[in-house]
């Protein structure tokens, strides 16, 4: 059955990529394949429903791979990796890409649009994660436009990929780390918060300049910390708080137990359980990293 299945879905994403998702019948996709239309309809009910079968498998696997890169502690490998998976994944599915560039403004509907924006928005809070633990200078109006200019890089990138130009993947990513900080310092130099304005941060992203850009370890550690109390279900969870109690207790030595600190966070960043408090733990991270640089 699984079998039957893949091979519908890879003769799907041949024909959508090559012939647009309306030009493509339920008979291309079967003749393709081999495969009766009844075989078809025990799988999907529609065409439509096999186009967004794909689409989230193939976003969770991607987010998959992206989640992995939160568990590097140096600040500038985790936002190099970061750059680097998104190109690897669109690389080697091009097809899937080409669908989606195309679809997008035809086929789509708002639910479709809203999940997208919602992974759109994920992109832009994780790569603002990183830039603050690399540029810890930068307040946070100004590593969110950062995080934006290099989302929208990484968008034109992938358009010139999709048009089938060879590229070579390490250099894009080497460049657009050099841009963001040259950007980063013309910003500082001239003191200026960047092109996106602080209202349509608030809104879209639902950030406050005041309440979360000064959190302190303390401050960070006690939301992560209340997070994983009400995770009722959760196997490993006595060990989790064990983990965070040690954390608390090491952060009184926090110059000379960095590798610790480190440890006992990457240790969490593995756990896929703990997902949704990812961006917190790695939050915590960047902060031990920056008291370990100012000791220094």
């Amino acid at each position: 059955m699984k079998q039957t299945k893949n091979k519908m879905i890879d003769s799907a994403i041949i024909l959508f990529a090559d012939k647009g998702v309306q030009a493509t019948s339920i008979r291309d996709i079967t003749e393709a394949c081999g495969l009766s239309k009844g075989a078809f309809y025990n799988h999907f009910p529609t065409k439509e429903s096999l186009l967004t079968h794909i689409i989230e498998d193939h976003i969770n696997v991607f987010q998959s791979e992206v989640q992995r890169t939160l568990t590097i502690s140096n600040p500038q490998e985790r936002l190099k990796q970061q750059i680097f998976v998104q190109f690897d994944y669109i690389q080697q599915h091009q097809e899937l890409f080409i669908i989606l560039n195309r679809e997008k403004y035809s086929w789509f509907n708002e639910d479709i649009e809203n999940y997208f924006n919602e992974i759109d928005k994920q992109i832009l809070n994780l790569f603002q994660e990183s830039i603050q633990a690399v540029h810890s200078e930068c307040t946070l109006q100004q590593t969110y436009s950062l995080s934006f200019i290099l989302n929208s890089q990484i968008v034109s990138y992938t358009l010139l990929l999709l048009d089938g130009n060879e590229m070579d993947l390490n250099l894009m990513v080497t460049s657009l780390l050099n841009l963001i900080k040259d950007i980063k310092d013309g910003m500082i130099s001239r003191n200026e918060s960047g092109p996106l304005p602080l209202g349509w941060l608030q809104e879209t992203i639902g950030i406050n300049e005041t309440e979360n850009s000064k959190m302190s370890f303390e401050e960070i550690f006690q939301q992560v910390y209340e997070q994983i109390i009400q995770m009722d279900d959760a196997t490993n969870k006595s060990q989790w708080i064990e983990a965070l109690k040690c954390l608390q207790r090491e952060n009184g030595q926090i110059t000379s137990n960095s590798f610790v600190l480190k440890s006992i966070l990457s240790s969490l960043l593995k756990e896929p359980e703990l997902k949704s408090v990812y961006t917190s733990l790695t939050r915590l991270l960047t902060e031990v990293e920056k008291k370990r640089r100012t000791a220094e």
